[in-house]
C-alpha cells in the first residue's frame, strides 16, 4: 500500500508516525534537495531529524548508497537524534548496517524504520491510517467493497481505474469542510467549475463511510434512492451532477422538486443516511434564477451548498506532481518543466483545474515532444477546450451526429430507445444534407465507438461521460447551416426549446437566416399545443408527478421571443392555444410568477381584437384562477414578492383581490393549513412563513401565530445522535513558493 504514496506523501505519513510515537510535533520541508532533513524538531537542546527515502520498487543496494551520502550532510546539521524512514522491506541485518552507517547519529535500530515497521506502526496507530487515505484505499478489501456498492457502476470503473484516481488525488481542506458539513447536515451539495474535482471529492467522502462499515447507494436518479431507501441500514446516497440529471429547465426543475425535497428531509431525519450531492456551480446558479424554490426556507439547498476547487498553491503544485509521479513520464519532461522555469505560470493559471493537467499528462505519454511539453500545457490551459478538440475532429459524422442527438435532448442522461429515435430523424436529415450514406446499423456502431471515451451506459440510460464535453459542445455547435437543420427533428418542445436557445444568439449575428429557422419552427407549432407538460410516476414511496415536457407558461415565452423576432402571428394564436388547451397542466408554483411577469411585459400591446390584447387578458384569467386554486403559502410569499416589484406598475383589481383571498386563508384560517406539519422544524419554519407574509403585506400575523406555536408546543422535539465517523485533519498551507515548488519536482528527476 505504501507504492501508491507519491514521496511527498511518504513523507507527511512518516512524519506523522514520529509525531505520534514521540508525542512532539515536526515541521516537514517536502522532498528536493533538502540538505538532509524531510522534518525536523528543534527546542531548546533537541534537534531530531527525519530523513525519508521512498524506495519501494529499488533494491537494498541504491539505499545503502544513498544513505551514505546522506552521512556528510548530517555532520554540518549535528542532530542530536535521527529517524530513517524507507517504503523498502529490510531485514534485521540491513537494519543493523544501515545504523552502522549512521553510527554517529544513531544509537538503536529502533530509529530505522522500514516498511515492516511503518505498517506495523500503522496497525498501533490507527487513526494515522484513516487520515491517510490513500492507505486504506489501496486494500483489496476495500477496493472490493468499493466495486460491488454500485458506485462505479455507471462509469464501469475497474479497480485499476479506481487506483489511479486515489494515485492522484490530493488531500485538500474541502475534504475537511465537506464532511464536517455532511456530519453536520447529513447533506452536502458539492459545487463547482467543470474539472475542479467534485466528483473525486465525492468519492473519496464515500470511501471513507465505506471504510466505516456503511453501505453506498449510486444514484442516476431520485427513484434509484427512493427504491433503495432503508433507515435502518447505515447508508450513504451519492448523487453525481444532480441538477443536470433531473433536466435543468424551469419545468423539470421544479417537477423534480418536491420528490428531491422528500428525498432530503428523509435523510435529515434519520441518523443512519447520509447524502451526497454534486453540481457544476453555473448550473447550480442558473437554477437558483429558474426557481426561488431552491433557496426556499422550506427546501434550502443552499445551505448544504459547499464550493469546492479553490486550491491553495501547494495543493494545485500536489496535484500536478502526482500527475507527472504516477504517468510514469519520461525525465526529459520534467527537466523541460525546470529548465524554462515554467512552473510558477501552470500552477497559477487562471483556468488551472485538475482535469486539464490529468488531459495534459495523459497526451505527453502519446507522442507530445518533450522540448513543446511546457507550451503544450499552457496552451491547454489558455484554451480549455483543447480537451475535447482533437478528440472530437477525429469522430465520423454518424458519432458527431448521435453527440448532437444527446446534447439537445438531455445530455444528462437519456434513455437508451429515446435517443435511438431522436438520433434516427437528426442524422438522417443530416447526412442526406451533406450527400452521405446511412446506415440502420449506424446508432449501435456510433455508440459503441463513443462508449468509454465521450458517453457512459447505465443501464438503459445514456450520458456523456463527463458533463464538459456539453460544455465544449455548447461553445463548439455554431454551425448554422448545420442547426438550422435540426428544428423539424424535434420530438418535445424541450427538445425545440433548447435548440433554439443555443441558436437565437447565432441568429442574431446573421439575421437573414431568421426565416429560414422560423419556416421551420412553424411545421411544429401543434407539438406546443399536443405534447403534456407532465406525467404521473408510481413508485413504492408513492406517486409524484414528473416533467413530461416544458411548462406551459416557459412555452407561452418561448412563443411570445419567436413572434417577438419574426413579427408572425402564428406564433401568437398558438400561445392563445396554449392558454386554452385543457390537456395541458397549469400549476400556481410552477407557473404563476412567469405568467405574471408576462402580464406585465405585455401591458399596453396591442389593440382590441388583437391576438396580443386576447392573449393579454387570457393570461389575467389564469392568473386569478391559479391563486383561487390554492397554494403553500411559501409559494404565495415568493409570488406576492414578486407582483411587489413591479412598482408603479398597476396591477388589475382581480389579482389582487384573488391575492387578498388567498392571505386571509393563511392568516384566518391556520389550522386547516397546519394538519401535515408535525415536526418542530416544520411548524417553526411556518412560523418564520406567517411573519414574512405579515411583513409583506402590512396585515397583522399574531393570532395565527399564536395557533402555530400551541400545536410546537404539544409536539415533542426530536434528538438525532450523530454517528462517529473518523476525518482527517490538516492545518492550513503556508506560503509555497517558486523555490519550494522547483525543489518539490526536482524529486522526479531521482525517480
Amino acid at each position: 500500500m505504501l507504492s501508491n504514496l507519491s514521496p511527498v506523501e511518504f513523507e507527511d505519513l512518516c512524519i506523522d508516525i514520529a509525531s505520534y510515537k514521540l508525542g512532539i510535533r515536526f515541521s516537514g520541508f517536502g522532498p528536493g534537495p533538502d540538505g538532509g532533513i524531510d522534518g525536523r524538531y528543534s527546542k531548546g537542546p533537541d534537534n531530531i531529524i527525519i530523513q525519508c527515502k521512498h524506495y519501494a520498487g529499488s533494491n537494498f543496494s541504491q539505499l545503502r548508497a544513498s544513505a551514505k551520502k546522506e552521512v556528510e550532510k548530517l555532520k554540518s546539521i549535528s542532530p542530536s537524534r535521527y529517524l530513517f524512514f524507507t517504503s523498502l522491506s529490510l531485514t534485521p541485518m540491513q537494519q543493523e548496517e544501515l545504523r552502522t552507517i549512521f553510527s554517529e547519529f544513531v544509537d538503536s535500530t529502533d530509529d530505522i524504520f522500514g516498511k515492516t515497521d511503518i505498517e506495523g506502526a500503522l496497525r498501533y496507530y490507527p487513526e494515522i491510517e484513516k487520515s491517510h487515505i490513500k492507505l486504506w484505499l489501496s486494500s483489496t478489501a476495500i477496493l472490493e467493497r468499493i466495486l460491488h456498492s454500485g458506485l462505479e457502476n455507471y462509469s464501469r470503473a475497474t479497480e485499476d481505474e479506481i487506483l489511479d484516481a486515489v494515485r492522484v488525488y490530493v488531500h485538500n481542506p474541502s475534504y475537511d469542510e465537506a464532511a464536517k458539513k455532511l456530519e453536520d447536515e447529513k447533506v452536502v451539495v458539492l459545487s463547482g467549475s467543470p474539472g475542479v474535482g467534485k466528483t473525486t471529492l465525492a468519492r473519496m467522502l464515500a470511501y471513507s463511510y465505506l471504510n466505516e462499515g456503511w453501505q453506498l447507494c449510486s444514484m442516476t436518479s431520485l427513484e434509484d434512492g427512493f427504491k433503495k431507501l432503508d433507515e435502518r441500514s447505515k447508508t450513504v446516497y451519492f448523487f453525481d451532477d444532480f441538477l443536470g440529471r433531473i433536466e435543468l429547465d424551469k419545468g423539470a426543475l421544479l417537477k423534480n422538486e418536491t420528490p428531491l425535497s422528500t428525498f432530503v428531509n428523509q435523510v435529515r431525519k434519520s441518523k443512519n443516511l447520509r447524502f451526497i450531492l454534486t453540481t457544476r456551480a453555473h448550473i447550480f446558479e442558473e437554477a437558483k434564477q429558474i426557481s426561488d424554490h431552491l433557496d426556499s426556507k422550506r427546501f434550502q439547498l443552499a445551505r448544504y451548498l459547499l464550493d469546492v476547487g479553490c486550491y491553495s498553491r501547494k495543493i494545485k503544485a500536489q496535484i500536478l506532481y502526482n500527475h507527472l509521479y504516477v504517468s510514469n513520464i519520461g525525465e526529459e519532461y520534467i527537466f523541460e518543466l525546470l529548465k524554462k522555469d515554467i512552473l510558477g505560470q501552470i500552477v497559477d493559471h487562471r483556468n488551472y483545474n485538475p482535469r486539464i493537467i490529468s488531459h495534459v499528462c495523459n497526451e505527453a505519454l502519446f507522442g507530445e515532444d518533450a522540448v513543446e511539453f511546457p507550451s503544450f500545457i499552457l496552451a491547454a490551459l489558455d484554451d480549455p477546450s483543447l480537451i475535447w478538440k482533437k478528440p472530437y475532429s477525429n469522430l465520423a459524422l454518424k458519432q458527431k451526429n448521435l453527440l448532437m442527438a444527446l446534447f439537445f435532448s438531455n445530455e444528462f442522461g437519456i434513455k437508451l430507445d429515446a435517443l435511438r429515435d431522436i438520433f434516427g430523424l437528426l442524422h438522417r436529415k443530416v447526412s442526406a444534407h451533406y450527400l452521405r450514406s446511412t446506415s440502420p446499423a449506424d446508432f449501435e456502431e456510433a455508440l459503441k465507438t463513443l462508449e468509454s471515451g465521450f458517453i457512459s451506459i447505465s443501464g438503459d440510460q445514456v450520458s456523456f461521460i463527463n458533463p464538459s464535453l456539453g460544455d465544449f459542445l455548447k461553445s463548439h455547435l455554431n454551425n448554422l447551416e448545420l442547426l438550422l437543420l435540426l428544428p423539424d427533428t424535434a420530438q418535445s418542445v424541450r427538445w425545440l426549446n433548447k435548440l433554439w436557445a443555443h441558436v437565437r444568439p447565432l441568429l442574431s449575428e446573421q439575421p437573414s437566416k431568421f426565416s429560414t429557422w422560423f419556416s421551420e419552427c412553424i411545421k411544429l407549432l401543434p407539438l406546443f399545443v399536443i405534447s403534456p407538460t407532465s406525467r404521473e410516476d408510481k413508485t413504492s414511496t408513492g406517486t409524484f408527478i414528473r416533467s413530461a415536457d416544458l411548462c406551459a407558461s416557459d412555452r407561452i415565452v418561448t412563443l411570445l421571443d419567436m413572434w417577438s423576432d419574426s413579427r408572425n402571428e402564428q406564433f401568437l394564436e398558438v400561445a392563445l392555444q396554449v392558454m386554452a388547451s385543457p390537456n395541458l397542466e397549469f400549476s400556481f408554483w410552477l407557473d404563476a410568477s412567469t405568467l405574471f411577469q408576462t402580464y406585465i411585459n405585455l401591458k399596453g400591446w396591442g389593440e382590441n381584437g388583437h391576438c396580443l390584447a386576447e392573449l393579454h387578458r387570457s393570461l389575467e384569467l389564469k392568473l386569478v384562477e391559479l391563486i383561487e386554486k390554492g397554494c403553500h403559502i411559501e409559494e404565495l410569499i415568493s409570488f406576492i414578492e414578486t407582483v411587489n416589484e413591479y412598482q408603479g406598475v398597476e396591477v388589475p383589481i382581480s389579482i389582487v383581490s384573488a391575492i387578498e383571498r388567498s392571505v386571509d386563508n393563511e392568516l384566518v384560517y391556520t389550522n386547516l393549513n397546519l394538519y401535515n406539519l408535525e415536526t418542530e422544524s416544520d411548524l417553526q419554519e411556518h412560523i418564520e412563513f406567517l411573519e414574512e407574509l405579515g411583513k409583506i403585506t402590512d396585515r397583522c400575523p399574531n393570532r395565527a401565530i399564536q395557533e402555530v406555536e400551541n400545536k410546537l408546543y404539544e409536539v415533542e422535539s426530536s434528538y438525532t445522535e450523530k454517528s462517529e465517523v473518523h476525518f482527517p485533519k490538516r492545518n492550513a498551507d503556508d506560503d509555497f513558493n517558486d523555490k519550494q515548488m522547483k525543489s518539490l519536482f526536482s524529486s522526479l528527476l531521482k525517480k
